[in-house]
Parts: structure tokens; C-alpha cells; sequence
């Protein structure tokens, strides 16, 4: 009789430990939000005479008439991790433009291109690693460390962007981009 309690006890804590964990998020429930958006080159771009790579420090956009503003783009851009994996990362990312003004000034612009998806991209954690993958194909790679996510843009997956320097000259930018998100 002992023998067989014993052994109905180690089946049942078998079939414990290999019970299908629904929860295949170890992030499930928690947002990530952009805290830097580094470039390659540093620029002044707000006029404070700092030069940074960093277009967060600089936070040289205004708000066009037709334009969701730079900021609005960062918001859209955030990674929010749900049981089922990540809906939609990198889902925004801003072009900027010159566009001359009614008055003939050059305006910085920035266009919020939002990017729709349908279902969940999924994700794996290794070591510092953070992979994203959609129907079992990596699309995305990234440094996974200290509650910091850090994503580099490659200048073939950039478009080239222009940005406007204090002193009016404008910047043809085709280079690198990279994007560290914070867990809020």
C-alpha cells in the first residue's frame, strides 16, 4: 500500500512539474517606454549651443498642422508586453522632414509613420538577449539589461531623414539609430 501511494505521489508531482505554463511571458504586464533616441552625429538642434546625439535631449520638434509631434511618436512607440507576447514593437517611427514655412522658413517636422499588425510578435529571452520573431522568423534583435531594452536601426532598415541645425543649415542623416526602452 505504501508502495503505491508513494508511487501515485511522484506521478502526481511529475505531472505538477510538467503542467503547460500558459504564462510564456516573463515581461507579461509591464511597458517599456523610449528613453533615448541616439544617432550617429552629434547636432544642435534646439538652439542651447549642447551638441548631442541623443534627438530625446534635444527635443528640437514642434507641432506641425498635419503632424503627429515627435513626442506623440515615442508615446506610440512603446513596448507593452502581454501574456500572449508583444504586440506590435517598433510599431512607430518618425521620419523627419524640412519643410519651408508660409513665410519661407525651413520647420523641422516630424511624421509619426505608425506601422499596424495583426496577433503578437513573440519573444525570447537569452542571457542579455532579447529576440523578436514573428511566425517563427527573427525579425529583431537587442540588448536585454538592467530593466533597459536597447534596439540598434541599421541605416539599410532607415529611411535617410533630414534634420534642421539651429543655424539653419539641414543635416541629410543616413545613418544608424538607437533606441534604449526603460521599464516604466
Amino acid at each position: 500500500m505504501s508502495k503505491l501511494l508513494l508511487s501515485i505521489l511522484i506521478c502526481l508531482l511529475f505531472v505538477s512539474c510538467n503542467s503547460d505554463d500558459t504564462d510564456n511571458s516573463p515581461l507579461s504586464g509591464q511597458t517599456f517606454v523610449i528613453t533615448s533616441y541616439v544617432i550617429e552625429t552629434d547636432v544642435d538642434l534646439n538652439g542651447d549651443g549642447v551638441f548631442s546625439n541623443d534627438l530625446i535631449l534635444e527635443n528640437f520638434i514642434s507641432e506641425g498642422i498635419y503632424f503627429d509631434t515627435f513626442n506623440d511618436c515615442l508615446e506610440a512607440g512603446q513596448l507593452y508586453f502581454e501574456e500572449e507576447g508583444i504586440a506590435c514593437p517598433f510599431a512607430s517611427m518618425p521620419i523627419f522632414i524640412v519643410e519651408d514655412t508660409a513665410l519661407g522658413e525651413p520647420e523641422q517636422i516630424a511624421i509619426c509613420a505608425l506601422f499596424l499588425c495583426d496577433g503578437f510578435s513573440d519573444y525570447s529571452i537569452n542571457d542579455d538577449t532579447i529576440e523578436f520573431s514573428f511566425e517563427d522568423e527573427i525579425f529583431k534583435q537587442g540588448v536585454f539589461l538592467n530593466n533597459t531594452i536597447t534596439i540598434t536601426f541599421s541605416q539599410d532598415e532607415l529611411e535617410t531623414f533630414e534634420l534642421l541645425n539651429n543655424e539653419g543649415t539641414i543635416l541629410s542623416y543616413n545613418g544608424s539609430l538607437t533606441v534604449t526602452y526603460t521599464l516604466q
